[in-house]
């Protein structure tokens, strides 16, 4: 049974993720999509992994963010890399994968509890870290270090955003 967390987290991102989702099926036909839908706090990050077109998660993680975040040279390097990391070590069907980077492509969707700059698809959050912390959806984008590479989309939207896309989806 989920949580609500659980539960708001793959509603949040996976309705603003999907338009962005088809654009890079028709790009990369030859690797298999798969979403990461997030929702980052000043404490906490969720993660969640879905299949494309999925609701259920295949597989959900919380990062408290003030351990994560003590000695990483960036967001996506303390929070977002251990996730793929755990994605590839627990579930079957990557682990099974003799070259998961040359197979899997990620798009994801990361809600964050602060005003994200739409333009630079980037946020600065007050109330994670020591001073902050910036995040920015680009340069996840562009990161090569390992896993990372498979992310081929992030997009940043603030939380309440996220919900309303959220909220019209909803039947």
């Amino acid at each position: 049974m989920k949580t609500t967390s659980q539960a708001a987290l793959s509603a949040v991102a996976l309705a603003t993720a999907a338009a962005t989702v088809s654009v890079y099926i028709l790009k990369k036909r030859r690797k298999k999509t798969y979403i990461i839908a997030g929702d980052i706090g000043g404490t906490n990050s969720r993660f969640a992994l879905h299949r494309q077109g999925e609701r259920e998660p295949l597989l959900v993680h919380v990062y408290p963010n003030e351990s994560a975040l003590a000695n990483a040279k960036s967001y996506h390097h303390a929070t977002l890399k251990p996730f793929l990391e755990k994605c590839a070590a627990e579930l079957e069907e990557w682990s099974s994968m003799v070259d998961i980077m040359a197979k899997v492509q990620v798009v994801a969707c990361l809600a964050t509890a602060g005003p994200v700059n739409t333009t630079k698809n980037i946020v600065y959050m007050t109330n994670m870290g020591k001073g902050g912390q910036s995040i920015d959806g680009n340069a996840i984008e562009e990161c090569q270090d390992g896993l990372l590479s498979v992310v081929v989309r992030c997009k940043l939207v603030n939380d309440f955003v996220g919900q309303g896309e959220n909220i019209l989806s909803c039947r």
